[in-house]
């Protein structure tokens, strides 16, 4: 009998390493999936996007097609962030630990990037989305994209520069930047009326979004609009809010996009709550002097924006 159990021994251990080298196998193919998507990835975007200091403006082409997304900055992923992310064992551990990720905005599915801020960060989101519009202007075709541009705390001086754009067409900037009750007001109703022409006109019942409307219009297609609202609510009265949900809510069928940064220390307006708008949003907070994004499984990874 002591005979027998050693060949037993020796075929459990071998069964052993037979599971172990397996599983170490699909764990290494696992991660060279992930890193060449990485790569992938990001040489998708440094071709749509790329970077403001090395760009070569002569070198440089307008886009023919829409891209999928938009970037807005990068995620530093470290696989020591994560909890059991880095073997122990070095059999397993890979030859790369650190990636960098694009951040994105789903485009065009997301009808609103929203980021909270105070104090300092006030100033970084109006930055960042002064990086977001240039993103689209070079990302998306030559007049495809229109700003309705909102900054009643910066009189217009926030965004001041993109009135250069007016020299060329004033449609792509909506002729001025607006800071008046009023004129917000009727600006918002604008984009609503604008909405409900996509609705009634183009989608009508054979058409569910505005980007299967404009693959069947080819060269008509209809250009998207962008919202800019820097420092929400201010200037915002109760109609004027109500008329951003709507336009939040249904934005992104009509090919209608918001980008706001909101103020925590202002108050709302009557009957108008922040949850409303937060199921169509991705949302960036302003926490101990940074961004983070709000997300349970991604909001730990440090973002540095565009």
């Amino acid at each position: 009998m002591p005979c027998a159990k050693k060949p037993r021994m020796a075929e459990s251990q071998q069964g052993y390493r037979q599971q172990w080298d397996a599983m170490a196998g699909r764990w290494h193919q696992g991660v060279e999936r992930f890193r060449t998507t990485v790569e992938a990835m990001g040489a998708t975007c440094d071709g749509l996007f790329p970077d403001w200091g090395t760009l070569d403006p002569a070198a440089w082409n307008p886009p023919a097609e829409n891209p999928p997304a938009v970037r807005f900055g990068r995620y530093d992923a470290r696989m020591s962030q994560i909890e059991g992310g880095v073997p122990k064992d070095d059999r397993l551990r890979p030859p790369q630990t650190d990636f960098r990720l694009p951040a994105l905005l789903p485009f065009p599915e997301c009808s609103l990037l929203l980021l909270k801020a105070v104090g300092e960060g006030r100033t970084r989101a109006v930055e960042a989305i002064q990086a977001i519009m240039l993103r689209m202007l070079t990302a998306i075709p030559p007049a495809k994209v229109r700003f309705t541009i909102i900054d009643p705390v910066g009189l217009g001086e926030n965004f001041s520069a993109f009135m250069h754009l007016a020299d060329f067409d004033e449609k792509l900037v909506n002729s001025r930047i607006w800071t008046e009750t009023t004129h917000i007001e009727q600006r918002l109703a604008d984009l609503t009326q604008h909405m409900e022409t996509v609705i009634q006109v183009y989608l009508r019942n054979e058409f569910e979004t505005i980007q299967q409307y404009n693959e069947f219009a080819g060269e008509l297609a209809e250009p998207y609009r962008v919202l800019v609202v820097a420092n929400f609510p201010a200037g915002f009265s109760e109609n004027a809010a109500q008329r951003l949900r709507s336009i939040v809510a249904s934005g992104a069928r009509c090919g209608v996009y918001t980008v706001l940064s909101a103020d925590g220390k202002l108050r709302l307006p009557r009957d108008f709550h922040m949850a409303d708008l937060e199921p169509h949003a991705l949302e960036l907070h302003w926490k101990e002097g940074r961004f983070v994004w709000e997300h349970p499984d991604f909001g730990q990874l440090p973002l540095t924006l565009d």
